[in-house]
């Protein structure tokens, strides 16, 4: 069966463009592909299937423009699928259907279930499904060209698992930076042949309304009589059968605070038993379940109330006077940075920056706290500040720079000495770091693929790593964290054994790893062949 194409959309292909916009006419050309003209209610039913698959794998606050991009590309699949005359049978489509775990029930589909949850719908959702097989067959004819060779697979195996151990001397730059002489003339330099890594990012200061979980939480209260009717209305979830053996008394019976039924068995009477936990013992545990019941119905109430006053009116002030609210406000912050009063929060900060005019105002923001409305109070642009402003940094970095540079060269001195000394002295690399004052790291064996010790991630040291013989001393590396000698002790090969036993396995990996990377590229070509323009629409036939 193939792998639905909602699941598989192509890698995102940054067009340049926003061409999301609302037009008012169903036949007005929003654009046109492979030279071919796209009419709105074409584009519209392509922006809805994408709207919903964007939602379902990145949440709800996914950017328009990107469900713009999402649509622009489905649309040239699409066409791509007709000029290739790929088609899909009822029988395909059934297959995939019948399949998909929302149409079943007790473990099989159910049809008037299916034609129950979709209605009217049904007709167009069969529609999309048929387009969403084409193009996944689409991609598997593009892909079924593919394959990895036994050679690529051990290359690459052997890339991923190889280890190494080494001998590292650190040197490490900030020892230097004490020697290193500062003056405002050498700064001013700097900063001139510098300015642009100086420049400040875009900041944007906002108002907002904060609709927070726990606020709502607090005005939530589970009255005990809600508890008790709870409780005796779901008494069995909280009963629990045992087997009591009992020693009855002649003639007698058991205690009539016992339930249950009696099984006759020679000797000693044996009885099931359904014992239950007292009101007292799940209390808490019903009042916290209630209390989650009735917070996510507040939640969802205020939320729908908000939205509806927030898409009428689109005012922050109303909002905050119909719901009792307070408007709260943020110093400037930039988009990688904490926002003042609330912290780091990707969603906030995302929704922020897309607002392009002071004054405009944000959609409702979900975050895991709660609810924001945001609105754009000030914005600054980048700017590259003048050097008495931007000195600190200036200098801070002019002396990470120039401790950068000792710290090489006296990587560069120190890997002469050691090299002469083994050469013509006859001592180890031990002998003449100690000699010299340095100490010589040793690092467990690692897998060359992954983090080198001291050093970092480094895919150009870990291929230099693997090129070296055993013993020797490697040309100085140096990275942001410093300079550093390694010497290689130790190159332990793959297992062939394992290999022969992953092989398999990690073919299928490596294929779908390139099969992946073979589809983006040629989706990439497409898209250049579909050279995709977009229509210049007027005011009237607009809405944003």
């Amino acid at each position: 069966m193939v792998v639905l194409a909602s699941l598989i959309v192509p890698a995102f292909i940054v067009w340049g463009v926003g061409s999301a916009v609302r037009t008012k006419k169903s036949d007005v050309c929003i654009g046109s592909i492979f030279g071919k003209k796209i009419s709105f209610e074409k584009y519209l039913e392509s922006w809805q299937v994408s709207k919903q698959f964007a939602q379902n794998q990145y949440g709800e606050n996914i950017d328009s423009e990107k469900i713009d991009e999402l649509a622009w590309n489905r649309l040239i699949l699409l066409e791509e699928v007709q000029q290739r005359n790929i088609t899909v049978t009822d029988k395909e489509l059934a297959q995939v259907i019948t399949s998909l775990p929302q149409f079943q029930r007790n473990g099989a589909f159910d049809p008037r279930y299916y034609q129950q949850r979709l209605g009217h719908r049904l007709t167009k959702f069969e529609q999309q499904m048929k387009e969403d097989i084409a193009i996944a067959k689409l991609r598997n004819d593009v892909i079924s060209e593919v394959v990895v060779e036994d050679e690529e697979v051990l290359a690459e195996y052997t890339k991923e698992r190889r280890q190494a151990a080494l001998s590292v001397i650190v040197i490490d730059p900030a020892q230097y930076e004490s020697e290193i002489a500062v003056s405002d003339a050498a700064l001013e330099k700097y900063y001139e042949e510098h300015k642009e890594a100086f420049k400040t990012a875009d900041q944007i200061s906002i108002r907002y309304i904060e609709i927070l979980l726990s606020d709502i939480e607090k005005t939530v209260e589970i009255p005990d009589k809600d508890i008790e009717a709870y409780y005796e209305a779901n008494l069995e979830e909280y009963g629990e059968e045992v087997v009591d053996t009992l020693v009855l008394p002649e003639g007698g019976s058991a205690s009539p605070d016992v339930a249950g039924d009696a099984a006759e068995t020679e000797g000693p009477k044996s009885k099931t038993v359904i014992k239950y936990r007292n009101l007292e013992e799940v209390k808490d545990e019903i009042r916290e379940e209630l209390k989650q019941e009735v917070l996510q119905a507040a939640v969802a109430t205020t939320v729908r109330r908000v939205e509806d006053n927030l898409y009428e009116y689109f005012d922050l002030e109303k909002v905050a006077h119909d719901f009792s609210f307070t408007i709260q406000e943020t110093g400037y912050f930039s988009e990688n940075q904490p926002i003042p009063d609330i912290g780091f929060s990707q969603p906030i900060a995302k929704a922020a920056f897309a607002l392009e005019v002071v004054g405009d105002v944000s959609e409702l923001v979900k975050t895991p706290e709660g609810y924001y409305i945001l609105q754009l109070k000030d914005k600054k642009e980048s700017y590259i500040p003048p050097f008495q402003e931007a000195k600190e940094s200036v200098k801070a970095q002019y002396l990470r720079e120039q401790s950068l540079l000792r710290a090489e060269k006296k990587a560069e001195e120190l890997r002469t000495q050691i090299q002469d000394s083994i050469q013509n002295g006859g001592k180890t690399l031990e002998e003449t770091a100690s000699i010299l004052g340095y100490e010589v790291q040793k690092t467990e064996l690692f897998t060359l693929s992954g983090y080198i010790p001291y050093i970092g991630f480094s895919p150009e040291t870990s291929a230099l790593i693997a090129n070296l013989a055993l013993n020797e001393i490697a040309p100085v590396i140096s990275n942001q964290q410093g300079s550093f000698i390694i010497r290689l002790d130790e190159l332990q090969d793959v297992d062939k054994e394992l290999f022969a036993q992953q092989k398999e396995g990690f073919r299928e990996k490596m294929v779908i790893r390139k099969q992946s990377e073979y589809y983006q590229k040629w989706f990439e070509e497409l898209k250049e062949k579909a050279n995709l323009t977009l229509a210049e629409l007027d005011s009237e036939e607009t809405r944003y």
